[in-house]
């Protein structure tokens, strides 16, 4: 059974977008369909009726036919490329699953209730920002991302309103934004498990933007959850940070990092982790070193998630010119990765996966200069001087 490619997530996993529509995970290609071929939403459909519907059962039986399901790209490609999938990560968690059966409840949800959210960072998109839809308003006339149903935690949604159902059954937690900090439901949510006494069963990780230093609330969770998990979105120092994760100040972020890190230290709790989620793209990458040593140094107990942007493409790391990766290369081959030698040799296999034409690469870059224009700002003056001039040609 274990020797074909599995993935734990069908059988344990439950991922919902802003929107409402849900998928086995966040990665996958594609939605969970109704016997009609209609997406089936949190707001209209209970957590059941989704997770024990023909669509994940016949994706279920896809696996045990030895099959790699399409809608599972992400982590097939990056396996090829020799780097660490979100399938393998999450096959190696503590929770188990019964391949040889169909499961009533999922047992780990990664839960978006609202996309609110006071940053609108350059490697994410309208459906997990409202300042990002809000400025996709402002240009093109509509937000960019439709919300037939309304945010997924909304009172008449059957997700919220029926939750009841599903909550006994959650073992682990993953919260994912908006920002999480910035959203009252999330509170809401965190003291009715400990009120019904659920939380000590539950592990839970919640990914946060770092603009906002929660410490009393991250002190009461870890008082009462089984497992807390911080996990801070910081994808580059400066004015890098800043032109990735507008509007954010990289003193104030700074100074939240820090603050975390003594919290870290303070509690000193094995129930209590903080890690660097660093969404990984060609603009960030020159200076990955430099990050690297940052947080080994300023803030020695978190761990890094080195994270390939996959989307949106003119982000992605191949899309630059040949000469660039080699520069790249070279400097990443010439530092002490220690732990995370395998990822990076894992995010140099992607980058050098399709070698995009100038072309490609100038039509791509006029992303950037639409959302410049919309912010006041300026690719060629955020990136880092070793790079900007490779990169002038193809801004225009």
């Amino acid at each position: 059974m274990e020797s074909k490619w599995y993935c734990k997530l069908p059988w344990t996993g439950f991922s919902n977008d802003p929107d409402g529509k849900a998928r086995p995970c966040c990665l996958y290609k594609g939605y969970i369909e109704d016997d009609n071929g209609k997406p089936m939403y949190v707001q209209t459909h209970t957590v059941k009726e989704i997770f024990t519907s023909k669509y994940m059962q016949d994706l279920r039986e896809e696996f045990r036919s030895g099959a790699k399901p399409k809608g599972c790209e992400t982590c097939i490609v990056d396996e090829q490329n020799n780097y660490t999938s979100k399938r393998q990560r999450y096959n190696d968690n503590y929770l188990t699953a019964d391949y040889d059966n169909e499961p009533d409840f999922p047992i780990e949800y990664q839960m978006i209730l609202s996309n609110a959210c006071n940053l609108k960072c350059r490697s994410c998109t309208p459906s997990h920002s409202s300042l990002w839809q809000a400025e996709h308003k402002m240009i093109w006339g509509n937000t960019g991302y439709s919300m037939p149903n309304g945010q997924s935690g909304e009172n008449d949604s059957v997700l919220w309103n029926k939750r009841e159902e599903w909550l006994p059954s959650v073992k682990r937690l993953e919260i994912v934004g908006g920002e999480p900090f910035y959203i009252n439901r999330w509170k809401l949510l965190w003291h009715e498990l400990i009120e019904k006494k659920l939380a000590p069963g539950i592990n839970m990780d919640m990914s946060s933007n770092g603009t906002i230093y929660a410490g009393d609330t991250v002190k009461y969770l870890v008082e009462h959850f089984r497992n807390i998990g911080l996990g801070l979105s910081i994808d580059g120092l400066g004015k890098t940070y800043e032109y990735l994760r507008h509007p954010g100040n990289w003193n104030e972020v700074e100074s939240n990092l820090l603050q975390y890190h003594d919290l870290r230290l303070e509690l000193n709790k094995p129930n209590f982790q903080v890690s660097i989620s660093h969404t990984i793209g060609w603009i960030n990458a020159w200076e990955l070193p430099e990050f690297h040593t940052y947080i080994k140094e300023k803030t020695p107990t978190f761990s890094i998630w080195n994270n390939i942007i996959h989307y949106p493409p003119h982000m992605a790391i191949y899309m630059i010119p040949a000469s660039l990766k080699r520069r790249i290369e070279d400097k990443w081959n010439s530092y002490d990765w220690g732990k995370y030698a395998n990822d990076i040799k894992g995010i140099i296999t992607y980058m050098n996966s399709q070698q995009p034409s100038d072309d490609e690469i100038r039509n791509a870059y006029k992303t950037f200069k639409i959302h410049d224009t919309a912010r006041n700002e300026n690719l060629i003056h955020a990136l880092p001087e070793e790079i900007a001039e490779e990169i002038i040609p193809y801004y225009g």
